[in-house]
């Protein structure tokens, strides 16, 4: 039952494979890839049908070991067995059907590839007459129009080197030497410098826009001036290659350019002063600089374009004054917040415990009133400076609270050197007898002062 089993499934699985390779002989190819696995099949198909006549043999000799030992074979397998040696001559008829199908189609996928080749060639030539007409170009007023022209020869010129290597993969295929299109190469590198121009005056002319009409509060005037060097470099670069190569009309358009970004620079020269920290953070100074120069204002909706158009570059010396004042002063007031108020915050006394007691006392202070002076120097500096305006009653304030601590600190080391000597005094059993009304008063003192060190140890 074994063998009979294994011979059974034997003669279906090469059954299977016969109906396959038959399958794939006549299969019509989609894309030149399956033509060349159809090619390769056909001409492995002897190898194959060898290997798969060594099978059938292989199973008809379990079939013979089946008989030697009186085991009985079902007819209907028999016939199945059979029926087998008459499938390579079918594979054989199929065989003669791929090769035509394969030969039809060799020749359908060449055809295919040369009207494509074809149709690329036409479309270089189109290609350079787009390219011609955006040479001529020489108006920098038709930015947005021209871009676009360029931008799409760009994209088709990008898709064409796609184009190109697809070809070369389905030359390849068919073992043909690769098609080269120099006048592609040459028309892209002469092509280069000009979608460049054109792109970087777009993306200048819809920045401009943008920031322009954006709120001001929203602008970062140092990425903007970055931008800006950016693309002068750029057109500076250009300019000089149109020059040299006599390309008259994209020079022209560079000086366009160039004319146009100095007349950007001068509109929105008063952005440097309109961005600072000092403007944007404090809107007290926006709302008291725009009432001096008497122009209506709304920190969060105006931009560039409202404020030209409510004359404010007239007003330039008056706003750089204003506003070099008032950064003078925001900066004094984050020296004031950063470098002595926040640092305040986290200053620790230094507190040691009294051998043989619970209580505490005040260690060095050397630092602490070191960092003190330090401190008061800048105050007094910053009281000096005449720009020390609408903080000048924090620092007044703040000036007081650290002579205060001073003193403070002063009285602390001198009541505690104090307590240091008398500790030791009015602890003698002697005193106690001799001066008890003035040991009563210490005792009272030592209690306190026992209190006061604990609760600020506990803080």
């Amino acid at each position: 039952n074994f063998i009979s089993t294994k011979v059974n499934k034997s003669i279906l699985e090469i059954q299977d494979e016969f109906k396959v390779l038959r399958s794939k002989m006549i299969r019509k190819p989609e894309k030149e890839e399956e033509l060349i696995d159809l090619l390769s099949l056909l001409e492995n198909s002897e190898k194959t049908l060898v290997e798969l006549d060594k099978k059938t043999a292989e199973t008809y000799n379990f079939i013979l070991l089946m008989e030697k030992y009186g085991e009985k074979f079902e007819d209907e397998s028999m016939i199945s067995f059979w029926l087998l040696k008459v499938c390579p001559l079918e594979v054989k008829i199929s065989l003669n059907e791929g090769r035509k199908l394969a030969s039809s189609y060799e020749v359908k996928f060449m055809n295919s590839l040369d009207e494509a080749k074809q149709e690329f060639e036409n479309d270089l030539i189109n290609y350079g007459q787009s390219f011609e007409e955006i040479k001529k170009f020489n108006n920098f007023g038709n930015v947005s129009e021209i871009a676009k022209k360029s931008d799409d020869l760009g994209s088709r010129l990008d898709n064409a080197i796609q184009r190109l290597e697809d070809f070369n993969r389905r030359e390849q295929l068919f073992n043909i030497n690769n098609s080269k299109y120099e006048n592609l190469d040459k028309l892209i590198e002469e092509f280069s410098p000009f979608r460049q121009m054109w792109e970087t005056a777009f993306i200048f002319d819809s920045s401009k826009e943008d920031w322009m009409t954006s709120p001001i509060v929203k602008l970062n005037y140092k990425k903007i001036l970055t931008e800006i060097e950016k693309y002068k470099k750029t057109i500076l670069i250009l300019n000089r290659k149109f020059e040299e190569d006599g390309f008259d009309e994209a020079a022209s358009v560079c000086n366009q350019i160039k004319i146009a970004i100095k007349d950007f620079e001068t509109r929105s020269s008063l952005l440097e002063f309109l961005t600072k920290e000092c403007m944007i953070k404090k809107p007290n100074n926006w709302k008291s600089l725009f009432s001096q120069i008497e122009i209506n204002a709304n920190q969060q909706n105006d931009n560039m374009h409202l404020l030209i158009s409510s004359g404010i570059l007239n007003k330039g010396e008056l706003i750089e004054d204003y506003v070099v004042k008032a950064d003078k002063e925001y900066n004094f007031e984050l020296k004031l917040q950063k470098e002595i108020l926040e640092r305040l915050k986290v200053v620790k006394l230094n507190l040691l415990p009294v051998k043989n007691t619970t209580t505490f006392m005040l260690g060095s202070t050397e630092e602490l009133l070191s960092m003190m002076d330090d401190f008061l120097n800048i105050l007094v500096m910053m009281k000096q400076s005449p720009y020390i305006g609408s903080i000048k009653r924090r620092v007044e304030e703040t000036e007081k609270k650290l002579i205060g601590i001073q003193d403070l600190l002063e009285d602390w080391l001198k009541c505690q050197r104090t307590w240091i000597y008398l500790s030791p005094i009015f602890s003698s059993e002697d005193l106690k007898k001799k001066m008890p009304v003035e040991k009563k008063l210490f005792d009272g003192v030592d209690e306190n002062w026992k209190q006061i060190m604990a609760n600020i140890n506990d803080d």
